[in-house]
């Protein structure tokens, strides 16, 4: 049942991420 709601949040939650990871990314690499 957790999936269910876990599935709808998780477009947002892996965008949020993979925009994190980028700016991480771009810091490390300056």
């Amino acid at each position: 049942m957790l999936d269910s709601n876990y599935h709808t949040l998780n477009p947002s939650k892996m965008q949020g991420f993979i925009w994190l990871a980028h700016i991480s990314q771009q810091c490390g690499e300056n």
